[in-house]
């Protein structure tokens, strides 16, 4: 998705005014007591270019938040950092930017609660010797099977306007499956309305850590390890609705 907008000339100015301030207070040159430097001589050494970059910069880290926390409210789900260009830098003129969005589709969910119970009571055999196992391995197999079965996966390759067989030349099979499972697992959370609580994720962090080495897990990424926690979590619980419906 493409946000494209404008900071308003007086608006830029005072970007502008604040960061040539800034610049004019720590600046040391020969024959100047800092601070003391006259605009133009400043300017000379710095370069009216520069000033004007560091006022846009100043600007749009200041507005892009705003910008995405409104389409955050409009119902939007934005994933990733978005790229950020400037389309018009001039003094005396508005700033012109450009910002794109990577954004998750709505996923069109059909009746899941009755399809998932069809599938779930489904009588499977189980082989004495490998009880256990093949109870997991079954279950894993009805997940699976509800999630394809569930959403309108067509609504979904319409709106990023490409077909199965295009994505699979851009991912593998079980890339691609994930994908489509987590997308869907992500829609049946949010219609349930699934909670997942801090002290849930801290449990599974403590549980996770301990099968790594205590060097690896001191560089391991606490928001990235959080946010996985967080996604187990509530996965399990979605698939534990959908067992139990």
């Amino acid at each position: 998705m493409e946000i494209t907008g404008e900071i308003s000339v007086g608006d830029f100015d005072n970007y502008y005014q604040k960061v040539f301030q800034e610049i004019s207070e720590n600046a040391e040159i020969p024959g100047f007591r800092k601070g003391q430097t006259p605009a133009n001589i400043i300017k000379e050494r710095v370069g009216e270019h520069y000033i004007l970059e560091k006022a846009a910069e100043a600007a749009i880290n200041e507005t892009w938040p705003k910008i995405l926390e409104e389409k955050i409210e409009q119902g939007l789900e934005i994933i990733g950092r978005p790229q950020i260009a400037i389309t018009k830098l001039a003094k005396n003129n508005p700033l012109g930017f450009k910002i794109i969005i990577s954004i998750l589709p709505k996923i069109k969910l059909g009746d899941y609660k009755k399809i998932s119970r069809e599938i779930m009571k489904e009588e499977t055999k189980i082989i004495a010797e490998d009880k256990e196992i093949d109870k997991m391995k079954e279950r894993d197999r009805k997940r699976i099977e509800s999630l394809d079965k569930i959403a309108e996966w067509e609504d979904y390759l319409k709106h990023i306007k490409k077909t199965e067989e295009e994505l699979k030349k851009d991912w593998s099979d079980n890339a691609l499956k994930r994908v489509k499972h987590g997308l869907i697992l992500r829609a049946v959370a949010n219609k349930e309305n699934i909670r997942v609580f801090e002290q849930e994720i801290s449990q599974k962090i403590e549980q996770m850590l301990k099968a790594v080495p205590l060097e690896e897990a001191k560089k391991l990424d606490q928001n990235r390890l959080k946010d996985y926690a967080y996604g187990i979590i509530r996965n399990e619980k979605t698939f534990q609705i959908l067992e139990n419906v």
